[in-house]
């Protein structure tokens, strides 16, 4: 998985007013007059009509996904719910970022290559002693040394992101189906009018 993003569909036998409903359960739709309340059942913060939904996780170490979007489409009791779970509310900061992962390796990539070739062009002209070769296949370059490692901290951390994202896959999955009374669905069984 590239980006931290999942998409799903549900089909419900609620309305879209008991769905609606059933979300707001769960969520806090407010942040004014709020007081903290003890026995909260809320897992999320956000914005919810009968319409669409769009939710941020906020309860401590939940084992769901940080955010949840979603369009509630059909009639009467034959709804069809899609959901799009993010690791972050736009993939831009994903894509960004890993555009700046990829650019920050090519051109560390280029630096290196330049040096060992240029150390190469240099050692091999006539005049030169065979010990005196130096065949450096690492950058001298503190700064290089900095960025290198910055790089490698930075997919580390980012595959990390990832591989959490994935794990909460299923447990969000598990809570939208039993919450909403629901069942995936694949693409292929959603009505073409609801695409």
């Amino acid at each position: 998985m590239l980006l931290p993003s999942y998409n799903l569909i549900l089909q419900s036998n609620l309305t879209r007013a008991e769905i609606e409903q059933r979300l707001k359960s769960v969520t806090y739709l407010s942040d004014a007059n709020f007081t903290k309340q003890q026995n909260h059942n809320y897992l999320f913060y956000g914005d919810i009509s009968n319409q669409d939904f769009e939710l941020e996780n906020i309860k401590e170490n939940s084992p769901l996904t940080p955010f949840i979007s979603g369009d509630i489409v059909g009639i009467e009791n034959n709804t069809f719910i899609k959901i799009k779970l993010s690791e972050w509310k736009h993939n831009r900061i994903a894509i960004l970022y890993l555009i700046m992962l990829l650019l920050s390796t090519i051109l560390f990539i280029q630096e290196w290559l330049k040096q060992y070739l240029w150390y190469q062009e240099i050692f091999k002209k006539p005049g030169y002693l065979q010990y005196e070769y130096s065949h450096k296949i690492y950058p001298e370059n503190p700064i290089a040394w900095f960025v290198a490692i910055a790089l490698i901290i930075s997919m580390y951390l980012y595959k990390k992101k990832v591989s959490s994202f994935e794990k909460k896959i299923q447990e969000t999955n598990t809570f939208l189906q039993d919450h909403l009374q629901a069942n995936i669905i694949t693409t292929k069984e959603l009505p073409l009018v609801f695409h």
